[in-house]
């Protein structure tokens, strides 16, 4: 990706900003569009994938606990019922290695709180130029310009590395069971 590319979505459009006044609320606006929605996507996306998680391993431990209790029993039904849990365990073992769905709940967690660290450090960074009444509105702009375009750089490479981290699990996984079936 160009350096530049993208620059333009990055440049406060407001009157106050054009003009010689700084306006520090443009610039997080600018940071809430861009960031906004991607810490939303990770607030939602590891509650499901804790669910996942947690409700294929709280399944797993129930249905493999009854397995003993149910085979006590020598009926017919009771054969039936520890084959179903049985591939009931297995089900949700292979899908819970497929899917990683711990693994994500982790990195998406990462992912939203490193985000949200890093948007704290750019609004407390936008205040203290802000606050700096004495300084040419011109270099305040050209500061909290800068201190947006790190911020949505960071948060692409926060993004980058989230997702890298999911696809060297695969990788890992992958290899694992090929090393498994040779």
């Amino acid at each position: 990706m160009a350096e530049n590319e993208g620059q333009d979505r990055i440049q406060p459009t407001s009157a106050a900003a054009t003009g010689s006044d700084f306006d520090p609320a443009d610039y997080q606006q600018i940071v809430d569009s861009e960031i906004g929605p991607i810490i939303s996507w990770y607030q939602s996306h590891k509650g499901s994938a804790r669910r996942r998680y947690l409700g294929a391993t709280a399944l797993t431990v129930v249905a493999g606990s009854a397995i003993p209790i149910v085979s006590l029993s020598s009926t017919d039904a009771a054969r039936i019922i520890v084959a179903v849990l049985g591939t009931l365990v297995t089900i949700l073992t292979g899908l819970n290695a497929s899917y990683h769905w711990d693994r994500s709940w982790q990195l998406f967690t990462q992912a939203q709180t490193a985000l949200e660290a890093r948007l704290v450090e750019f609004r407390l960074t936008l205040l203290a130029i802000a606050n700096q009444r004495q300084r040419d509105p011109a270099e305040q702009k050209s500061d909290a310009l800068a201190a947006t375009q790190s911020i949505i750089a960071t948060a692409h490479q926060i993004r980058a590395a989230e997702t890298a981290g999911f696809f060297r699990l695969a990788v890992r996984q992958t290899a694992r069971t090929d090393s498994l079936t040779q």
